[in-house]
């Protein structure tokens, strides 16, 4: 339902543009009323809107509070979208990939440590060539992506996951 746009006829009829419905969905009608005379009025026959062409990733929240070397607490669920948030229902041969961002642009690098006797050397901090575990593509169905078995291997912070998929030569993406 919108507010009343009121309008001045001109050669007997008023031209609507740049109508925009943004949520796609099935039975929708445009109601047209002259103000202050209820009974001239004319409704549209039903119709439908789909969803625009894919535009974006929408990621589902993601816990602060993981731990190492465990399953992420929460598993992302990506979800592609219209340009207005609409879900596409695209379900065959999509994949969405994942990936390991450090936000300073660079992994931890293991402190030096000392040897302990009856310890192979650097056994106490050990760091990961890819410190991300996990299935890290999932299928879309029905327009969503779910991630199952991330984890990060080593303690760190200042880290994102970033997903993307390329759809019609377009990459899109979000972190």
């Amino acid at each position: 339902s919108c507010p009343p746009v009121p309008l001045s006829p001109t050669s007997n009829y008023v031209q609507f543009t740049n109508l925009r419905l943004d949520v796609a969905g099935v039975g929708y009608k445009l109601h047209f009323a002259a103000v202050g005379y209820p009974s001239i009025a004319v409704s549209s026959a039903s119709f439908t809107v789909v969803a625009g062409p894919a535009a974006t990733l929408a990621c589902n929240f993601i816990s602060d509070r993981n731990r190492a070397d465990q399953p992420l607490i929460t598993q992302p669920q990506i979800q592609l979208q219209d340009l207005y948030g609409n879900l596409l229902f695209l379900t065959s041969g999509y994949q969405v990939i994942v990936s390991l961002l450090p936000l300073a642009g660079k992994f931890p690098v293991p402190l030096p440590s000392p040897p302990v006797p009856g310890q192979p050397n650097a056994s106490l901090c050990k760091l990961y060539p890819f410190p991300l575990e996990g299935q890290k593509t999932a299928s879309l169905v029905n327009g969503t992506a779910s991630f199952t078995d991330l984890s990060v291997r080593q303690v760190m912070n200042a880290y994102r996951l970033h997903f993307s998929m390329t759809i019609n030569n377009k990459l899109i993406e979000v972190n």
